[in-house]
């Protein structure tokens, strides 16, 4: 499972807070309005209450019982709660009073005299809130049993309306609250993208480069300043490496290349057999001790940033030629053909120096990885106003890992190692870097059933 952004985590950290907090004040906002409500309620029902025993006391006293009966609750109109009214004469019958609300007459037949608070009942299925009330007279009758009652349903659907509204809000306020918090955790980690973005573009050849330091960044500029400190740290080290690196190589070119010409110098001197032999192989070890300090020295100078060749009109394939003439000997030692399949006359804008080197890599391996009896081809031909050479073996082939890696420094392929082939993985690095220094390309691909064929290409001559 891939792991969420600092980004994102900010954002769902910020949500729900934020959401946690408009929760609880949402809850809040409905209690209180709910109670205020619930009060409101109730103040009402208190206040009818009043009002209709004030009413049947006056009219008692001024129209009597019976007309009290038949008008009562006409003149009650104005209240806007259901009113239930029941009495009894002296002899203890009840009197035909009557209530505007059927379930309230249901209730008030079996409710003594005497006064109760606000109580909640559910009667026929309907939510009602109840006050009762005992009415005396003047006229010496029997009190009147006052019931003031009104449904819930009006407060539930209220409620309802009430906590929607709340909800609807809070979602609303979720969604601001995402798109706030994405919005300010972007600006939170813009610094440390573009710090992440200027590291990556640090490498190895622009080492001088540092990030630049904000005073009011706060710890964005503290963590810059750790960054530069260990970027200072590590431009020191690799300073002090490629010096290294270049005063061996630049020590042990002279002695190898005294070593190379004794060797050769007793070659030319009659001497036993084995003795010629042992100078054979002496030569082998120091051309390729040789080759390998001249490719160290080659490697320091790029990390050094020394990489500019002086670029001339050339033609690419004399100089191949030349390189193909110099390697003769080596293939017929070895018992391989090098097949010029085509050499056409192909004017680029490079360096000799570079184009000999590069084609002189490139048949070094060819020939040490082909077996013996093999064919090592070579073609250059003008392509699309570039010169394009193509060395190709018989040797084991690639694997697909190895297409890149080749041209990575002490990187060899999969066959090679396998294999215990000499070398020290440096030569197709070289190869690149001077190719690419001239302005071209190389590239490798595997030819089936087995063998390479390296591509290089050269920018033709400008006209």
């Amino acid at each position: 499972m891939r792991p969420l952004s600092l980004r994102a985590r900010l954002t769902g950290w910020y949500v729900a807070g934020l959401g946690v907090t408009l929760l609880c004040f949402g809850v809040l906002v409905d209690q209180a309005l709910v109670r205020t409500f619930e009060e409101e309620f109730e103040e009402r029902l208190t206040s009818a209450a009043g009002v209709v025993g004030f009413a049947v006391r006056d009219m008692i006293h001024d129209e009597g019982l019976p007309t009290t009966a038949v008008k009562l609750l006409q003149h009650l109109q104005f209240v806007e709660v259901d009113v239930a009214i029941f009495g009894r004469s002296a002899d203890g019958s009840a009197l035909p009073f009557t209530a505007n609300d059927t379930v309230l007459a249901q209730v008030g037949a079996r409710q003594p005299c005497r006064d109760h608070p606000i109580t909640r009942q559910r009667l026929s299925g309907v939510p009602y809130r109840l006050l009762i009330r005992c009415v005396t007279t003047d006229s010496g009758a029997a009190p009147l049993t006052v019931i003031v009652g009104a449904s819930e349903r009006e407060l539930i659907a209220t409620r309802t309306r009430l906590r929607t509204t709340l909800a609807i809000g809070l979602l609303i306020g979720i969604a601001l609250t995402a798109l706030g918090g994405h919005w300010l955790s972007g600006q939170a980690v813009a610094p440390v993208r573009r710090m992440a973005e200027q590291v990556r573009r640090i490498g190895s050849e622009n080492l001088g480069e540092r990030l630049p330091v904000r005073a009011t960044a706060g710890e964005v500029a503290t963590l810059a300043r750790m960054i530069n400190d260990l970027f200072d740290r590590l431009a020191a080290t690799l300073g002090r490496e490629r010096q290294f690196l270049a005063n061996a190589a630049h020590a042990l070119r002279t002695p190898m290349a005294i070593l190379q010409g004794e060797v050769a110098e007793a070659q030319r001197e009659e001497m036993p057999g084995g003795t010629r032999d042992a100078l054979v192989d002496i030569e082998a070890m120091t051309s390729h001790l040789g080759r390998t300090v001249e490719y160290l020295l080659s490697l320091a100078h790029r990390d050094a940033g020394t990489d500019s060749f002086a670029l001339e009109p050339i033609f690419l394939d004399d100089v191949v030629s030349g390189t193909v003439a110099r390697l003769g000997r080596l293939a017929e030692r070895r018992r391989i053909r090098i097949v010029c399949t085509d050499l056409q006359e192909t004017p680029v804008r490079a360096n000799t120096h570079v184009v000999d080197q590069v084609a002189q890599i490139l048949l070094e391996n060819a020939l040490q990885y082909t077996p013996e009896g093999g064919t090592v081809t070579i073609s250059v031909v003008p392509d699309d106003g570039r010169g394009r050479l193509v060395v190709e073996d018989d040797g084991p082939g690639l694997e697909s890992g190895d297409l890149e890696a080749l041209f990575t420094p002490f990187a060899r392929g999969s066959a090679a190692r396998r294999m215990g082939a000499p070398g020290s993985g440096l030569g197709l690095a070289v190869a690149r870097w001077m190719v690419e220094c001239c302005g071209g390309m190389i590239t490798v691909e595997p030819v089936q059933p087995r063998g390479a064929r390296f591509f290089v290409e050269f920018p033709g001559q400008v006209r």
